[in-house]
This record gives C-alpha cells, sequence and structure tokens, in this order.
C-alpha cells in the first residue's frame, strides 16, 4: 500500500515531495513487499506497476501475470491490470480483465471503466465513450471532466465541453501547465496523446501542436 500511494503521487500529483523520484520509492516499497511475502498477489502487481512506470514493459507483463496467477479473482489487482494495459492500447487484453473485475464485484469503483473509456475515445467512437464516462460517477476526479471536454470537444458539444474543461481545471490546475506530461508518463503512445489532447484543444484548452 505505500508502493501504491507512491505510485498515486506520480500518476496524479498527490502530495509531492521532494527529494527521490516518487517511482523510485515505489519500486523500493514495492520490492520489499515482495521479499516478505513472494506470494502476495497485491505485492507482484504493485511491483509489475513499477516496472511499469518506469517503462519496463516486457518486465510489467511478466510480473503482472505472476500476480493474476496468485490470485485470478481479486478485482482490484483485475482493474489495475487493466487500467495500465489500457494506457498502452493493449484493449484485447485490458477489457477482458476489467468486464471479471465488474462481474465478480458486488459494488465497483467507477474508474474500473477506465479502460472502455480509452478504448472507444481511440477508436474515434466519441459517443460510446460520452456514455462510458457518465457512468463513471466520480464527480470531484479531475480526470473524469477531462475525459468529458475531450469527448465533448470531438463531438462539437462546445459550450458542455468548455464547462467540463473548467471544472477539470478547477480540480486540478497543475495539468494546464504542461498537459502532455500527464499521459506520457502513463506511456500512453504519443498518437493517442495527441487524440486526446485534439479533443482538448476542441474544448478550449490552450494546448500548442505537437512539434514535427
Amino acid at each position: 500500500m505505500l508502493a501504491h500511494m507512491h505510485m498515486e503521487e506520480h500518476l496524479q500529483g498527490y502530495n509531492p515531495r521532494a527529494g527521490e523520484p516518487p517511482v523510485d520509492r515505489m519500486m523500493d516499497a514495492a520490492q520489499r513487499a515482495v521479499s516478505l511475502d513472494p506470494t502476495s498477489a497485491t505485492a507482484q502487481q504493485m511491483l509489475a506497476n513499477a516496472h511499469f512506470l518506469r517503462a519496463e514493459l516486457g518486465e510489467f507483463r511478466i510480473v503482472s501475470e505472476r500476480a493474476l496467477a496468485l490470485n485470478p479473482n481479486d478485482p482490484m489487482q483485475l482493474a489495475l491490470y487493466s487500467v495500465f494495459l489500457g494506457y498502452v492500447g493493449d484493449f484485447d487484453r485490458a477489457l477482458p480483465l476489467v468486464r471479471k473485475a465488474i462481474e465478480i464485484s458486488a459494488v465497483h469503483p467507477g474508474w474500473y471503466y477506465f479502460p472502455f473509456f480509452y478504448s472507444q475515445y481511440a477508436k474515434g467512437e466519441f459517443e460510446q465513450a460520452l456514455e462510458t464516462v457518465e457512468r463513471v460517477q466520480l464527480p470531484n476526479f479531475w480526470q473524469v471532466h477531462l475525459f468529458r471536454a475531450a469527448t465533448l470537444g470531438q463531438l462539437g458539444r462546445r459550450a458542455e465541453a468548455q464547462a467540463a474543461l473548467a471544472r477539470m481545471l478547477e480540480l486540478n490546475p497543475a495539468f494546464a501547465t504542461d498537459p502532455r506530461s500527464w499521459y506520457l508518463r502513463r506511456n500512453m503512445p504519443p498518437q493517442r496523446v495527441e487524440q486526446l489532447m485534439d479533443g482538448l484543444r476542441k474544448a478550449g484548452l490552450n494546448v500548442p501542436l505537437a512539434a514535427r
């Protein structure tokens, strides 16, 4: 769980600390957890996610599959693995995992829908992507409003997109300083980052065009 906290510090910018980068602190904590209990699926998945955030994608997949083998019915592990696979665009593997996570959960967090959104947005299925965003129901999580703004921007619904963008920036004003970095640090392919930036630009965010 300490590794998980460092992961969120890196991904969301929550409570940033000076000194050693959060991804390195995450790796240290995850390695300690695995050394204490190699059979812990949670520890193995955090180690896998640390590999992911260091762009060690081969190790990420190996350790994630090890975690899945240790506990194939933990919805949180399934969903986290799915979200990270969704960042890199492996939807064939990601979506069955998150479907299972939803199926075996009596009640599941709204962020479980994120891999579906990433897939639909990447394919240009913007109406479906908007329907997925509306199912998330996390009104105070900035990324939900980002997704709404980008999707509404792509749909040409400018006024609604601007309102979603304003709410997103209210919740996370730091995003506007370097929008691309938030998704490049998640190893999202540059062409998909640019597709997301295009939607935000259409919503009214001042995002310079990528250098060619």
